[in-house]
């Protein structure tokens, strides 16, 4: 480095200015507020809450200090929208016509899947719910959103029923 030896002596010995005193005591707020929102807060949400601690500084400051330190908040993961197709041939009717109350156990059986992140990959779960008793009686969990994942809930639900009741389109 050409640096002399004075300058470097100069620099090193120099007090610290009253800007970066500031600066610093910026920096341990932004961190102390960034720590409390568990590492999910912005600069845009932390600025906000420097303001209501009577803080000042600007939004791009902020901004500038949490990138110059590393102080990222925890990115949400983007969902893709699901396309619904626009020809319904092979669909079956509506036999249960948003009537979503029933009179006995085992009469009328609804399904859905859900999908879950984990730290392997999205893992998806069907389940098969009970009208009456509001229970989950089936459910399946797989890597893949496919039909064996549909199925595999409505065997289980279809194995723990007893044999004499029907349920609404389940042949007997």
């Amino acid at each position: 480095m050409q640096v002399s030896r004075s300058g470097f002596y100069y620099w090193n010995t120099k007090p610290v200015s009253n800007r970066s005193k500031q600066n610093n005591t910026i920096l341990l707020d932004i961190i102390r507020f960034f720590k409390r929102s568990h590492r999910n807060y912005g600069s845009p949400r932390i600025y906000k809450d420097l303001q209501e601690d009577k803080i000042q500084c600007s939004l791009n400051k902020v901004a500038r200090m949490m990138h110059e330190n590393g102080i990222y908040s925890k990115l949400s993961i983007k969902h893709k929208k699901v396309k619904i197709p626009r020809n319904n041939v092979g669909f079956t009717a509506n036999i249960l016509d948003r009537k979503f109350d029933a009179d006995h156990p085992n009469q009328k059986w609804v399904s859905d899947t859900t999908f879950i992140h984990t730290r392997q990959g999205w893992l998806y779960l069907a389940t098969v719910l009970d009208l009456f008793s509001r229970k989950i009686v089936g459910w399946s969990m797989s890597k893949h959103n496919d039909t064996a994942l549909v199925i595999g809930a409505l065997k289980m639900a279809i194995k723990n029923k007893p044999k004499e009741q029907e349920v609404l389109g389940l042949p007997q």
